[in-house]
């Protein structure tokens, strides 16, 4: 991905995400720099890693669905 791709209102690269929390109908993410608040969110991650990121507020069926890939 292109930290300049059209269409895009924000692309942070290189920025570990540390903590996902569902807050209503976003997400709430933590990185060393900052939390905030976001509509969507797209993970560039194994999906091993996604399912540890989302943790506990992790959906039955993301928690199927990421926990099923190898």
């Amino acid at each position: 991905m292109c930290a300049n791709s059209p269409g895009l209102a924000d692309v942070r690269m290189a920025t570990p995400v540390r903590c996902v929390r569902r807050v209503g109908h976003g997400l709430q993410l933590a990185t060393d720099a900052a939390v905030e608040r976001y509509d969507q969110v797209v993970r560039a991650c194994h999906s091993d890693q996604a399912l540890a990121i989302l943790g506990d507020s992790a959906t039955p069926a993301e928690a199927s669905l990421l926990g099923s890939i190898r």
